[in-house]
């Protein structure tokens, strides 16, 4: 769980600006979550205030020389602001609230959410047959997915519309299924998925569609 020391100095420093306007100064500093992923490095930190504690993420993305790495981090900071502002007046959904950009450290610091990972939610329902507790459990799931997405589509509205090209949405359901395996997710599933891209598409016959995102 080693961090370099100026890091956490800036980190703190960073948030303080943030945070401590009615918790004071500041007392002490504890990671107690570290995981490295593919992309990014993350720790959970636990910020001690005079008056009171407050959790944090602090995700560093890992340099790739295929993008500038640095624009990226604060195109995604960037996103995240908008994506808040426009969430936090909603009562069923929400997006996490950035607290502070170290972009040339290639950091994003926000608050600290709970919840599960929607991929292991799904699977731990039906990976085998459900009950009708647990289809109850996975249509609630769908649901609030369906209603923030709802809101996504209606703050990321692109002007415009433009004809979907089959191909190029082909290849990337073939990229995400390309990782998938490790869910445990079957030949028979991969199947299905692909009728049920062409199927849609059968209806959308190259008509000219809102694009949001």
């Amino acid at each position: 769980m080693v961090m370099d020391e100026k890091l956490i100095n800036e980190i703190i420093v960073r948030i303080k600006w943030e945070l401590n306007s009615s918790l004071g100064e500041i007392v002490d500093f504890k990671i107690y979550h570290h995981e490295k992923l593919i992309f990014s490095e993350i720790w959970k930190i636990r910020l001690i205030f005079k008056k009171g504690t407050r959790n944090v993420v602090c995700k560093k993305y890992i340099e790739n020389e295929l993008v500038n790495t640095e624009r990226f981090v604060q195109k995604e900071y960037d996103i995240l602001k908008y994506l808040h502002d426009e969430f936090v007046s909603l009562k069923s959904v929400n997006v996490v609230k950035p607290i502070a950009l170290i972009a040339e450290d290639n950091i994003i610091v926000t608050e600290e959410f709970g919840g599960a990972k929607l991929n292991q939610l799904l699977l731990d329902h039906i990976r085998w047959i459900p009950s009708k507790q647990k289809k109850e459990q996975i249509k609630k799931i769908f649901y609030y997915c369906g209603n923030w997405l709802k809101y996504f589509h209606k703050f990321t509205k692109k002007d415009g519309n433009e004809i979907l090209s089959y191909d190029h949405f082909i290849k990337s359901i073939e990229k995400i299924l390309s990782y998938s395996d490790e869910y445990g997710l079957t030949k028979d599933m991969h199947d299905k998925i692909y009728r049920f891209v062409e199927n849609k598409f059968d209806i959308i016959n190259e008509k000219e569609l809102e694009l949001v995102g």
